[in-house]
């Protein structure tokens, strides 16, 4: 399946390949190649985990329209640089799930929001979609601003379960919040996107 490029102002999100993943996992010269990229040395970013690919590898299988849905996300620049991710996989026949993450380095400079912006626009244009969703966890801040400069709006508790116990001087945090979703439905972001008269 050949599924185009996305191009913003600053970005281009490409559609990962098994062999990236593969490459991701055991040899990251051999990724910079395969996308014509520079990879930072914080690369991966925070938050994506191996388990990932087979989880995306099995989505494609099962959902082959669903391989243009995991994509990466680089800087567009001379070079380029891998700068982070944006990806989704069907909750169900009419909502999808996103998430995305970028490198330290890359962040606060809005290009979360503008490769999420993008992301969702191919998602209801080029899918059959009524909903689109995501998980966060209330403390991050940032997560949470950019689902919200989305147009999404708090739906209901999670059940993405913490990965791992957040630490603070030395001490495990207690009653750590539980992740949360989001949603943004097909009307509401068409109503974001019509231009005024």
């Amino acid at each position: 399946m050949n599924t185009p490029d996305i191009c913003t102002p600053r970005l281009i999100l490409k559609t990962i390949t098994f062999a990236m993943m593969d490459a991701e996992i055991s040899d990251l010269s051999e990724l910079s190649r395969l996308i014509d990229a520079q990879i930072p040395r914080e690369w991966p970013p925070e938050y994506r985990e191996p388990h990932v690919f087979d989880f995306m590898k099995r989505q494609c299988a099962e959902f082959p329209f669903t391989l243009g849905w995991n994509r990466y996300l680089l800087f567009r620049s001379d070079p380029q640089i891998l700068v982070g991710t944006v990806g989704g996989f069907p909750r169900t026949a009419s909502e999808a799930e996103i998430g995305y993450a970028l490198v330290p380095s890359w962040q606060r400079r809005g290009l979360a929001t503008e490769a999420t912006q993008a992301f969702i626009a191919y998602l209801f244009t080029a899918n059959n979609l009524d909903r689109v969703s995501a998980q966060t966890f209330p403390d991050l801040i940032r997560s949470v601003r950019v689902l919200e400069k989305c147009g999404f709006t708090l739906s209901e508790p999670g059940d993405e379960p913490r990965d791992e116990p957040k630490y603070e001087h030395g001490d495990e945090l207690e009653n750590e919040p539980n992740a949360v979703r989001y949603r943004l439905d097909r009307t509401s972001w068409q109503a974001l996107h019509v231009a005024p008269d």
